[in-house]
């Protein structure tokens, strides 16, 4: 298998949603505040102050995630954003 076969066959793995737009990530390995920037990029009412969430598959819980944690971008990966919690 050449190089280029090899690179078509896991062009998927950088593949992710947030909520429902499709987009190609530039890279498996990214920071969020990165991701943020990605999908600010391509998404015009993406809310950059919001939480980054990423959806978990099965009964386990979805991932609230900092902007200095790093994501794996894998399996077509889905995200949401929310509102920061506001507890007063």
């Amino acid at each position: 298998m050449s190089e280029h076969e090899d690179d078509r066959h896991h062009d998927g793995d950088n593949v992710l949603f947030f909520g429902t737009h499709k987009l190609h990530a530039p890279r498996k390995r990214m920071r969020v505040t990165e991701l943020k920037d990605f999908i600010a990029s391509q998404v015009p009412d993406f809310k950059r102050d919001h939480t980054l969430v990423m959806e978990e598959c099965g009964d386990r819980p979805d991932k609230p995630l900092n902007d200095q944690d790093e994501v794996h971008i894998h399996d077509f990966s889905h995200f949401y954003d929310q509102p920061a919690a506001n507890f007063g």
